[in-house]
């Protein structure tokens, strides 16, 4: 069905309404906007990037027009591993990054390294649940590390941390982000 040139009928619909959330956003007396669509699944890209390109980009681009044209900046949001769409994220307009530890953030840092892009969800709470000491260790000198190569970076568990995440690993890698962390 989405393959069939009846569907962009469905995608303006789509982007009428996304308007006027947008237009809204831009009155708002904030200085971000987090824009969440999970384009990505732990494996990389749900849909092609054909399919991206012609329905989904083209219409980020004018939806966060809007908001920057207000002086606010957008924060984009997906959960998996968004390095097919990285680059096309932020040619439509995003400021940063925010998705989880299944995504490669040392390249798109360096790609992006001169332009002030934030990055966050590059911790993995995995390692945390692990509870080993070093490994736990290496990741937070792995995220200090990309941080550095960044304009904006956030201290983050981008897989989140559920309840039975080990208490310990939380701690150990709260307290090493405490003592590491910083510019």
């Amino acid at each position: 069905t989405c393959l069939d040139p009846r569907f962009e009928r469905i995608m303006d619909e789509f982007a009428e309404i996304n308007r006027r959330v947008f237009r809204v956003f831009a009155r708002l007396p904030v200085k971000f906007v987090l824009c969440h669509d999970d384009i990505v699944c732990t494996r990389g890209p749900i849909c092609s990037p054909a399919w991206m390109h012609k329905y989904i980009f083209p219409r980020y681009e004018e939806l966060w027009g809007i908001v920057k044209d207000a002086d606010k900046e957008v924060l984009f949001i997906s959960d998996g591993c968004m390095d097919a769409y990285a680059d096309d994220v932020i040619a439509c307009g995003a400021r940063g990054i925010i998705s989880e530890p299944y995504t490669d953030y040392k390249p798109i840092a360096r790609r992006y390294e001169q332009d002030n892009l934030f990055l966050a969800g590059e911790g993995d709470n995995r390692i945390l649940n692990r509870n080993d000491p070093e490994e736990i260790d290496a990741m937070v000198r792995s995220m200090v590390e990309t941080a550095h190569m960044t304009g904006g970076y956030m201290m983050s568990i981008g897989n989140c941390i559920p309840w039975n995440v080990n208490p310990e690993g939380i701690k150990r890698y709260l307290d090493r982000s405490a003592e590491w962390a910083h510019r």
